[in-house]
């Protein structure tokens, strides 16, 4: 009967002349094909499946939008906002008076001044770019929230609440995504000298900035959502995000101006520059 010999060095599971480390370096091996697994689809899920996650509430927000100051438009649900539709919003052509609060007997009415109450997460304005007859940054109206944590900031792009208000004299501030979350601000860095940013608030109140410049920053140069953060503009738009894309260790940073008289008449069609802003004012209830 023939007799197998088994050597004292092997082992069961490891071939014949194989080294010790061998297993151990396998199993690693295994580790490191699984986490790359687990970090593409995390990528796959932050890249894409959000955007599907703020586009369900982008959807809601500016619906609430539509009701509020396009309430007689034909605007078919579902449909995206055109230019032709944002049109028929009143401009704004009087700046805010200083105002923090509105009246308080009276907070709806849209000559009391202040900024509407809003809650953190809460539906705070309506938001587009726009060159000529064209939308530019993004397809369409966005709405934003009032925060900027990273919960309000899943949801659009987020008003810094201690910036101020639309129309506000000082700097009215928002920080948005740009590569993730619906990535409002991804083509912030195509902005040129002419383009219009348009704000409407809470109370159907159409504001145009009209932008002035991008910079650089780093993230501890908090100083851009500050009031005079760009030297002579009383009136300030500031618009925040990360920089280069699919990076944060920079921010790009879009400064814009507000445009009263007789430039945002002429934008809203002619109107008289010297009407009262209740004269130029949708009549309108607050968001929420």
């Amino acid at each position: 009967m023939a007799t197998t010999v088994t050597h004292a060095d092997q082992q069961v599971g490891r071939p014949a002349g194989e080294p010790w480390w061998s297993t151990t370096l396998r199993v690693f091996g295994w580790v490191l094909i699984a986490a790359g697994v687990i970090v593409g689809l995390f990528i796959v899920y932050l890249l894409f499946w959000t955007d599907r996650e703020t586009a369900a509430a982008q959807e809601d927000l500016v619906q609430g939008w539509e009701e509020l100051v396009l309430p007689e438009a034909d605007v078919q649900a579902g449909e995206p906002l055109q230019i032709r539709d944002l049109a028929n919003i009143p401009v704004q052509t009087t700046a805010l008076p200083d105002v923090d609060e509105p009246d308080p007997e009276n907070p709806a009415d849209p000559d009391s001044g202040g900024p509407v109450p809003t809650d953190p997460g809460d539906s705070y304005s309506l938001i587009w770019f726009q060159r000529g007859d064209e939308f530019v940054v993004t397809d369409g109206p966005v709405g934003a929230v009032q925060g900027v944590t990273l919960d309000d900031l899943q949801l659009g792009p987020g008003h810094y609440p201690e910036s101020e208000a639309p129309g506000q004299a000082g700097n009215v501030a928002f920080a948005g995504h740009r590569t993730t979350y619906g990535k409002p601000f991804h083509n912030i860095d195509l902005l040129e000298p002419g383009d219009e940013i348009h704000l409407v608030d809470g109370r159907g109140r159409h504001w145009i900035y009209d932008f002035r410049e991008l910079e650089i920053v780093l993230p501890t140069d908090v100083w851009v959502v500050d009031d005079g953060a760009l030297d002579g503009v009383e009136h300030l738009l500031t618009l925040t995000s990360c920089h280069p894309k699919y990076s944060a260790r920079e921010r790009i940073v879009a400064f814009a101006e507000l445009r009263q008289g007789e430039g945002a008449a002429a934008a809203d069609g002619g109107a008289d520059a010297s009407e009262t802003p209740s004269d130029t004012t949708t009549e309108a209830g607050s968001v929420r």
